[in-house]
């Protein structure tokens, strides 16, 4: 755990839970679709991981150095997969991340 604080499970941009898990769900979904993988049931709120020699920081709720808001990160037994609204929810894929490449995971709380 690299965080001070335990967080609850959310999706940003939503007013409550049921909004919530409904656009989780649906997230998840087109992931699957998009990539063939089928994605654990984990809820994982942050990741930290290499790439490139730098290291990243992916949280959800938060800005993506590249894409945007990460609007939620999925475990397959592939990879992590990364999603904002142009990456995984809305339209495109989700940016993709080795399992060798995590150093740290931050689960939301149960």
């Amino acid at each position: 755990m690299f965080f001070q604080n335990a967080m609850h499970f959310f999706f940003p941009k939503t007013s409550d839970p049921a909004e919530a898990n409904k656009f989780y769900e649906a997230s998840r979904t087109f992931c699957e679709q998009q990539t063939g993988w089928q994605i654990t049931k984990r809820l994982i709120y942050a990741i930290r991981y290499r790439h490139n020699g730098h290291e990243y920081l992916a949280q959800v709720g938060d800005l993506d150095n590249t894409d945007g808001l990460v609007t939620c990160i999925f475990e397959t037994s592939q990879a992590f997969l990364v999603c904002t609204p142009k990456r995984g929810v809305l339209r495109g894929e989700p940016m993709i991340v080795g399992r060798s490449d995590i150093s740290d995971i931050e689960d939301f709380e149960p």
